[in-house]
């Protein structure tokens, strides 16, 4: 009868650990992706209000004899964006504990180096490239001018830089706005 009390004492002891472990270790997070900041979507919000307002203001067509009329919106608009991206830029990203597979010499089956941590947030990339589109798009039109964005026509410059800032400012934002958990 005593063997079967001390046994019986041992289990609960144990099911106590497991149940003390379960809670400590279920409050420990490891974080990979950088914190949720709310301005800058707001900021990306914004900017993309702007930026679609340049966009419909130059889709029936425009000389670069009027460019001087666009110049201001055009170089607010892509300051708004450059500084968000050195927003984002500027933010930490977390980089994955050292018990993780990434910390190792070799993931199977491949070789870790191959295998490249995220340094930036992804977002970062797609914003240097709304700014350079939009900077594009800005400088053609002092040149040139835009003709009528009559999309789908490829050929159309206007629709070429609306649809790639398009693309880059989605991936921005749809990233962006994934961190908030």
């Amino acid at each position: 009868m005593a063997y079967k009390n001390s046994v019986l004492r041992s289990l609960g002891v144990a099911r106590i650990g497991a149940v003390v472990s379960l809670i400590v270790l279920g409050g420990c997070t490891i974080q990979l992706a950088p914190s949720y900041d709310a301005s800058i979507v707001t900021g990306l919000n914004t900017a993309n209000t702007q930026a679609q307002t340049m966009f419909a203001t130059v889709s029936a067509g425009v000389t670069k004899d009027t460019y001087a009329t666009r110049e201001a919106q055009y170089n607010a608009i892509i300051g708004q964006f450059a500084a968000l991206d050195s927003q984002v830029a500027a933010r930490p990203m977390p980089q994955p504990p050292s018990f993780l597979p990434f910390g190792q010499k070799q993931l199977p089956p491949s070789d870790i180096s191959k295998i490249p941590l995220l340094n930036t947030a992804p977002s970062k990339g797609a914003l240097d490239n709304v700014v350079t589109t939009l900077t594009k798009m800005r400088d053609t039109d002092a040149k040139f001018g835009l003709m009528a964005g009559t999309c789908p026509d490829a050929t159309s410059p206007t629709c070429g830089f609306k649809r790639q800032y398009e693309l880059d400012f989605d991936s921005a934002l749809t990233y962006e706005t994934a961190l908030q958990r």
